[in-house]
């Protein structure tokens, strides 16, 4: 998840803004998807929410749960991402 979810957005970006001709949004690159990428990664609540409903109660429920806030971690990689790649704000 914390390598799937940015390398995935930042590839599908890029065949639809280059080879689908789509293009980016002005005003963004392609250092700009990577990073959307790793704040895409935060996706903690649902997926908390999800582990209650689909698992029942016991180990297997806290291992999901456990995976959902571990995901987390993925916060301060954004922050890195975006200083690493020099992407801020361009107003």
């Amino acid at each position: 998840m914390m390598i799937g979810k940015p390398l995935g957005i930042a590839l599908l970006g890029w065949v639809a803004a280059r080879p689908f001709g789509f293009g980016l949004p002005s005003g963004m690159n392609y250092r700009d998807l990577i990073v959307l990428g790793c704040v895409a990664a935060i996706g903690f609540t649902v997926s908390l929410f999800d582990a209650i409903v689909a698992f029942p109660t016991g180990e297997i429920q806290d291992a999901a749960k456990m995976g959902a806030l571990l995901s987390f971690a993925a916060a301060p990689i954004s922050f890195i991402m975006a200083r690493l790649l020099s992407v801020g704000d361009r107003s």
